[in-house]
């Protein structure tokens, strides 16, 4: 005998109805960002272009690098424009942040190399020099009688053509006495001081000198894109809000990802519902309008080879152990409903900001 006050099939019926139509399902997509930046550019000899470097017209876009640090990797050598000067880019060591960079001196029409014609530009916000890196002076229109056991001739065209050439000193003191002998001025360019000593010792010529550039260290954002990375995001920059940005699987953030949230919790105790067999056709109709009530999963499976179709409608594991004490009817079990945990949805983390790739999207 059922209880009097067990629900009708239609209350069953209308139970489904919800749980099938007006659950909104989620579908969480992996944030573009995250997945761009996750496939750098490659450029010539230096191979993958990371955080803060990007390339200039190659995918991933420019919010994968920060904007000071673009390269250029359509000639035959990369380059990196700094104070409106061009360099190439011979090394880059993102461990220890040493970019090798050596000045642009094309060479002329038969293959000489191009005079330097003024000092070499640094801008010290975003880059210093490593302590491999001194100073090469090149004084121009010397005098007779110029020539000293540290200075180096360096043969040399001019822009237009017409030959000329300087007096190398890398010895910063005989530069400085040197200074004021020479008509035509001096023009410094940094050079690495192992290339420097060997000049000095005739291993190398000035020429090959130039070859090997010099080391500057990058110093924008030091130490920021590590802890992004520990995290499991790619570093990258928000250039509405002009600042790093940690691009996640589901979204950017500002410094590194979050932690990952715990797995969610085990779902409630089900509730099958199930309908009697008949034996005949004559009591069909009213035992099928009289479903019973299984809270127990293991009696529920054991049911289903005896009834008729069911259904597993979730309920508070509480209201299901209180229902098998018989202190609560299987309405009221029912009707107290059932607990789910929303995800991905954090609203301390929205941040203004129009037109921002920082923005949190899903579809539903």
């Amino acid at each position: 005998m059922l209880p009097k006050n067990f629900p009708s099939a239609h209350f069953f019926s209308t139970i489904i109805f919800l749980l099938s139509s007006h659950f909104p399902v989620s579908i969480l997509l992996e944030d573009f960002h995250h997945v761009e930046c996750n496939f750098p550019a490659l450029c010539d000899d230096l191979g993958k272009i990371e955080y803060p470097f990007w390339v200039d017209g190659h995918k991933p876009a420019g919010y994968c690098g920060h904007p000071a640090y673009k390269l250029d990797c359509w000639g035959s050598k990369a380059t990196i424009e700094i104070m409106n000067q061009k360099y190439f880019v011979i090394n880059i060591d993102y461990e220890a942040h040493i970019l090798t960079i050596a000045v642009d001196l094309y060479h002329g029409f038969f293959g000489d190399m191009v005079c330097p014609e003024r000092n070499a530009t640094m801008n010290w916000s975003l880059f210093e020099y490593t302590s491999n890196t001194q100073n090469a002076t090149l004084f121009y229109e010397c005098p007779p009688g110029f020539e000293h056991p540290e200075t180096w001739d360096f043969p040399c065209f001019k822009k237009y053509g017409d030959q000329d050439h300087a007096y190398v000193v890398v010895n910063t003191s005989l530069a400085t006495e040197l200074l004021c002998r020479c008509g035509g001025g001096t023009v410094v360019i940094p050079v690495l001081a192992t290339a420097a000593h060997g000049l000095m010792n005739h291993s190398l010529d000035f020429h090959q000198v130039l070859g090997e550039g010099f080391e500057v260290k990058w110093t924008s954002e030091e130490g920021e894109c590590k802890g992004c990375a520990e995290s499991g995001g790619g570093c990258g920059y928000n250039w509405c809000l002009n600042q790093p940005s940690c691009y996640c699987p589901d979204k950017p953030y500002s410094t590194t990802c979050p932690t990952p949230k715990p797995p969610p919790r085990i779902a409630p105790t089900p509730t099958a519902l199930y309908s009697p067999k008949s034996s005949t056709s004559e009591d069909k109709d009213e035992e099928t309008e009289h479903p019973f009530l299984v809270t127990d999963t293991n009696m529920a499976n054991q049911s289903a080879s005896r009834c008729g179709p069911g259904v597993v409608v979730p309920v508070l594991a509480t209201s299901a152990r209180r229902f098998e004490n018989h202190s609560l009817h299987a309405n009221e079990v029912l009707s107290r409903g059932f607990e789910v945990e929303w995800i991905n949805v954090d609203k301390t983390e929205c941040r203004a900001c129009i037109g921002s790739e920082d923005v949190s999207t899903s579809s539903t």
